[in-house]
């Protein structure tokens, strides 16, 4: 009957658990492992022995830069001998079971590993073990490696005695030459220094941890190790398993994670975008920003669990300027995307990946990976605005968002005019605007406080600011207050009167407004 997770789990964790979170630092970083180190590590897989496999304490799947897979599987000794004496059980687990899964249908010769991780190893041994490993993997026959090897003066005595000690524990039908060749050339016993103060192996793995996270965040890459170990640990228990998407889940909320190398560039263009489409977001009345605190504050006390807000507000409102301002504070401590109807390209997300020349194939991979970077929102400026080739790119995205599981923890934020808010209902997907899902964010024109800034600006416009009726009204969204603004000051640059500026004054095309 196997044995439970928690049973063969052993003694030994603390050294175990560092050896897995030495694995779950090369998934975090998309970086090789020791014993594959020629492939990527895509996922970890511990205390297997329940599920069939024989070599259960760490297995690592990885695959090269073509996608060609390959498999390393370990059993964990802290502090193995290398002899085949009866009494030496764990070295003898360790062949018997690697012969167990070298055998295994599916084993892919010249690709996967077997083998042994330990701490400590008599020097000697290890020397003389790790020299006859690499002489197999370079022979190109048997004959070619038992012949080098049993040259007096050219093997040493300890490693025709490794030989013969991992020969004697094999089965009978293991022990011609052939076998154990093919068997030796597959075989690994790797050593991770993790323990002892000032280990080589822990600070290693500390130093490629700096760089899964931002600059301003990399002092904490000794805390990030340790978290790994407590994971593996927590893991080890119940016979877990880990991609490096459900690792970052784990990690989210406690540590903001750089982007993957492969995925680097593909970001550095999404923020590129999101920076133009900010800056084509006109902010200020005639060069005067006037913080929209009260609105901000507003949206930002919505509900966490309202994943679609709508910035709602009539035309000349500010709701573009509003969106940019609420963008620019979530980019200090999140990732935003930032998409505008005046730069949006589709049908569909392939045209705004190939428009925006984009590596990543998945659509899901890139939002997950943006989402590491902090909380992340998308914000789209216009959404009623959109064409029918725009709103497909749109559809896509947010499809996706609320398909993934991974993407859980992304929100959208659309500005939108007040009159067109059930147009959204006919193309969006339902789930996005049901209730308990969406929330609208009324955005009116300047309150007091931000009309009394204003008009300290720009004195002549006191009166219209102030005004009673539809007249203050108008005179308050931002759209109208930069045509006043401009009105306000005469060629020569003297403030103007306000009965040359009132909104009957001049024609003020409202078609822009549409």
């Amino acid at each position: 009957m196997p044995a439970s997770p928690e049973a063969t789990g052993g003694v030994g964790y603390t050294f175990e658990d560092s050896v897995v979170a030495s694995y779950l630092t090369s998934l975090l970083v998309e970086g090789g492992a020791q014993g594959i180190s020629e492939a990527i590590t895509d996922g970890v897989f511990l205390q297997r022995a329940a599920l069939g496999e024989p070599l259960d304490d760490i297995i690592v799947e990885a695959s090269d830069r073509y996608g060609q897979p390959s498999k390393l599987a370990l059993q964990v000794k802290q502090s193995p001998t290398l002899s085949s004496a009866e009494t030496n059980t764990d070295f003898r687990d360790v062949i018997s079971a690697s012969w167990r899964e070298f055998k295994k249908d599916g084993f892919r010769k010249g690709r996967d590993r077997v083998g042994l991780a330990a701490a400590n190893i008599a020097q000697s041994t290890l020397r003389a073990a790790r020299s006859t490993l690499e002489w197999a993997r370079t022979s190109k026959s048997a004959d070619d490696f038992f012949r080098r090897l049993e040259t007096e003066n050219f093997a040493s005595d300890a490693q025709r005695r490794f030989v013969s000690d991992v020969r004697a524990v094999l089965p009978a039908e293991a022990q011609d030459e052939e076998n154990s060749w093919q068997f030796l050339r597959h075989f690994v016993i790797l050593v991770f220094d993790t323990l002892s103060e000032g280990a080589s192996g822990s600070f290693e793995a500390i130093e490629r941890l700096r760089n899964a996270l931002p600059t301003g965040e990399r002092h904490r890459a000794e805390e990030l190790w340790v978290r790994l170990s407590q994971i593996s640990r927590q893991a080890s228990g119940a016979a877990g398993s880990f991609s490096r998407a459900t690792l970052v889940e784990q990690l989210s909320g406690v540590f903001d994670l750089s982007c993957l190398p492969s995925m680097r560039s593909d970001l550095v263009k999404v923020a590129e975008e999101t920076r133009h489409a900010l800056q084509g977001i006109r902010m200020d009345i005639s060069g005067l920003i006037i913080p929209r605190n009260s609105v901000l504050a507003k949206i930002n006390d919505v509900d966490d669990g309202k994943r679609f807000i709508q910035l709602a507000g009539e035309a000349g409102s500010g709701k573009s300027a509003v969106l940019r301002a609420l963008a620019e504070e979530h980019t200090r401590h999140g990732f935003a995307l930032v998409l505008t109807d005046k730069r949006l390209v589709g049908p569909g997300w392939p045209s705004l990946a190939t428009h925006l020349r984009l590596e990543t194939e998945r659509l899901a991979d890139l939002l997950f990976e943006l989402a590491t970077q902090g909380k992340p929102t998308l914000f789209i400026d216009g959404i009623d605005r959109l064409g029918n080739e725009a709103r497909q790119t749109i559809s896509d995205i947010v499809t996706t968002l609320l398909d993934d599981p991974r993407l859980a923890d992304w929100r959208v934020v659309a500005s939108t005019r007040s009159s067109h808010l059930e147009d959204l209902r006919i193309w969006l997907p339902p789930q996005l605007i049901e209730e308990g899902q969406a929330h609208i964010v009324e955005i009116d024109g300047f309150d007091d406080i931000e009309a009394g800034i204003l008009a300290e600006r720009f004195p002549a416009m006191n009166e219209v600011l102030f005004a009673e009726g539809q007249e203050k009204e108008f005179a308050r969204r931002p759209f109208f207050a930069q045509v006043l603004a401009q009105r306000s000051v005469s060629t020569d640059g003297a403030p103007g009167k306000f009965s040359e500026i009132s909104l009957g004054s001049g024609p003020i095309d409202f078609r822009l407004l549409a």
